[in-house]
């Protein structure tokens, strides 16, 4: 992998959280229509990114639901 590459996926990790965190803030993200101009191996690396940072803010809100819920009970 060249230089060009390495900041390159840098780029999409932060346009992937980006993504997942607007997802949980209830907007529609089209992952397709994101990944539309990317080589396959880049999606499916953009895609595996965009799904982690997703788990990892449900598993945020989660956590913070069941504080939440521990403190009123």
């Amino acid at each position: 992998m060249n230089r060009h590459d390495i900041y390159s996926l840098t780029n999409f990790d932060f346009l992937a959280s980006s993504f997942a965190r607007m997802n949980g803030q209830g907007r529609h993200i089209d992952i397709r229509a994101v990944t539309g101009n990317m080589s396959k191996e880049q999606s499916a690396w953009f895609v595996e990114r965009y799904n982690f940072y997703r788990m990892q803010g449900q598993m945020k809100a989660t956590k913070a639901a069941q504080a939440e819920a521990e403190l009123w009970a």
